[in-house]
């Protein structure tokens, strides 16, 4: 037999005894009075005359109402006490910070289900007439069934009716998880969890909103929402290479000589003196016209030595000597014009601020600074000049301090006082600077010391006293390239000659990752909190995970990668060939497409899916064809289908 045919023969059953109850109450009531007690009682009462035995009775019945006045007056209000406070004694103990379990919540509904179906005890005093039948002793399974039912359904927290600021104050320490677990509760949990301040402090915590705007938009919790699914997208291309590739290509300029690039432009320079400057977009990578100055262009035999992007305006910098600037318009201008800034002595190199409009350029000895208004600052180093980094500028400065790097020697120059002798940070003779990067409050440099005493090191100064704070080590051949300003806070990249990418702490100075990176130098690294991106002599640009120093993916071109800059969205690189000035094949005037040299971008945000392409062209495999890499096959693939 089953289950539901036992409690149906049990109710039917019960259902009987009720009726038998109903029918001979007489035999019921002396049922109840019968037991112990009252058969003493009894036996007591035969030897009593009738008289008294009718005045006992009418003083029970007397003392059993009373009594039973006494019990229910007195029950009324320790039910109400135990009832009607209970709501807000948890809502008392959850504003003081206490962490309540299910227990306490449904304390309150157990107690009050318990003192409706438990029996009142007899006392010794009332007589028999007050006490409860035995059927009311024991709860039938019906009425059993429909108190768990209500325990499930009333739970008194649910209708505590707090004031809504309270309320999210309390909120407001949850995570997201929390949030959308407490939307699930009711319909009054759900108003208070979806309010709008609750998700603009989340998206302002995440970094996708600013805590200024939070009117700008009407439902946070869809654009928190869209953001992270945004970002896991994004993240997913990266580790997977799904992205669109451009290959940006000049064939009639020569050979490609320098290029930088910034989060809309990139800006390219080639060896025949022209200049190429591509704008991103939303619908992909746009041509823009350089229009240069005729002195300039006059000039064959200079070619472009460096280039530099700054904050609404391109820099220049030419063999000759000459420096160009052009104004970076708005996202609708279709031009750039170059006018002539200053002239040093060849070749010009120029490094320029990401910050503001103020750009550096040197060469040979001389070091110039301009400002985004033209007003230049110049000075002469005893020796050449090598390499020159721009400090972010402090809000109460309008000149940003300078770090120049001349042979053996490293000097800060403050921007309001441009002096030539600065403060040294470095001078050793016979440690060569390799290279230089700076951040706000680290300086780093890349030395190779012939005096094999401190040799192949990174030394770490301050920006703000120049004193020395360490010394990064680990290397065993020459520091090609250091990246301290791209990177995640209290970290360092390096790479050097001894094929090998790390990643050192800030704080302990040691180095915490190593990976085994090209077969030639490392000449390019930059990271972030997921992954780490190197470019090497061999050509390659390879992806890694952090995590398990395994390599995602990678890229050839064979010329070494001089230039890589990386965000969420794209993958820039450039490949700049040693010869800017090869000899020409079989008497051709345009040079080799192998020989010029390669600028590449990833667009890992495009939309890869296809439409209005038939279903016969197509694969149902996640992966969009269409990759360099992929097989190309003359047949489609087959439809596959979910077995």
């Amino acid at each position: 037999m089953s289950e539901l045919d036992c409690f149906r023969s049990e109710w039917l059953h019960e259902l009987k005894r009720e009726q038998h109850t109903v029918q001979n109450p007489t035999e019921n009531r002396r049922h109840v009075v019968g037991g112990p007690r009252a058969s003493e009682t009894n036996r007591d009462l035969r030897g009593k005359t009738s008289e008294e035995t009718g005045r006992l009775a009418r003083d029970g019945a007397n003392g059993t109402k009373q009594a039973g006045k006494r019990r229910l007056v007195q029950l009324e209000p320790n039910l109400h006490r135990l009832e009607q406070p209970r709501a807000f004694d948890i809502a008392d103990r959850l504003l003081q910070g206490e962490i309540l379990t299910d227990d306490d919540l449904f304390e309150s509904k157990k107690r009050a289900s318990r003192s409706r179906t438990a029996p009142v005890e007899c006392s010794d005093e009332p007589p028999l007439s007050s006490c409860k039948p035995p059927l009311a002793d024991c709860a039938s399974l019906v009425d059993t069934f429909i108190n768990d039912l209500n325990e499930i359904d009333e739970i008194p927290f649910f209708d505590i009716c707090l004031p809504r600021e309270v309320a999210i104050n309390i909120f407001k320490h949850l995570d997201i998880v929390d949030l959308c677990r407490c939307a699930q509760v009711s319909r009054s949990w759900k108003s208070i969890a979806d309010d709008e301040l609750l998700w603009h402090r989340h998206s302002c915590r995440m970094g996708f909103a600013d805590e200024m705007v939070a009117l700008e938009k009407s439902n946070w919790k869809d654009y928190l929402r869209e953001q992270v699914q945004k970002e896991a997208r994004l993240r997913h291309n990266w580790k997977n290479r799904i992205g669109r590739l451009y290959d940006l290509e000049y064939a009639r300029a020569g050979v490609l000589s320098a290029v930088d690039s910034s989060d809309d432009f990139i800006l390219a320079g080639y060896s025949s003196g022209d200049v190429r400057l591509w704008q991103r977009n939303s619908s992909g990578v746009q041509l823009l016209d350089a229009l240069l100055d005729e002195a300039v262009c006059s000039n064959s035999s200079s070619y472009v030595s460096s280039v530099a992007l700054a904050k609404g305006c391109a820099v220049v910098g030419y063999a000759e000597g000459e420096v160009c600037v052009a104004g970076l318009g708005s996202q609708g201008s279709s031009a750039a014009a170059f006018r002539p800034a200053i002239t040093l002595p060849g070749p010009a190199r120029v490094a320029a601020s990401r910050q503001d409009g103020h750009f550096a350029a040197f060469g040979g000895t001389s070091v110039a600074l301009v400002d985004p208004r033209g007003w230049v600052q110049s000075v002469q180093l005893p020796t050449k000049v090598s390499d020159v980094v721009l400090l972010p500028t402090a809000h109460s400065r309008r000149w940003p301090p300078v770090v120049s790097a001349a042979e053996d020697a490293v000097r800060l120059h403050a921007g309001e006082q441009f002096q030539a002798d600065g403060l040294p940070l470095h001078h050793l003779i016979g440690a060569t600077v390799t290279c230089l990067d700076a951040c706000e409050t680290v300086i780093a440099l890349g030395l190779t010391d012939r005096s094999a005493v401190n040799v192949f090191q990174v030394p770490l100064y301050s920006a703000e006293s120049g004193q020395l704070r360490g010394t990064l080590t680990n290397h065993s051949s020459c520091v090609l390239c250091v990246n301290i300003s791209q990177c995640p806070d209290n970290l360092v990249l390096t790479g050097s000659c001894d094929k090998n990418a790390r990643i050192f702490d800030l704080r302990t100075l040691r180095c915490e990752v190593r990976i085994n990176a090209h077969g030639l130098g490392v000449t390019r690294v930059q990271m972030d909190e997921h992954s780490l991106v190197t470019g090497g002599q061999d050509g390659l640009v390879c992806v890694w995970d952090l995590r398990t120093k395994a390599k995602l993916w990678e890229m050839f071109c064979r010329h070494p990668v001089q230039h890589l800059r990386a965000n969420p969205t794209t993958l820039v690189t450039a490949h700049i060939p040693r010869d800017l000035f090869p000899e020409p094949e079989d008497g051709s005037i345009v040079v080799h497409t192998r020989q010029r040299g390669s600028i590449r971008i990833y667009d890992f945000s495009a939309n890869q899916q296809t439409s209005g392409i038939p279903s016969i062209c197509l694969s149902s495999y996640d992966e969009p064809a269409g990759y360099n890499y992929n097989v190309r096959l003359a047949v489609p693939y087959d439809d596959i289908m979910d077995a």
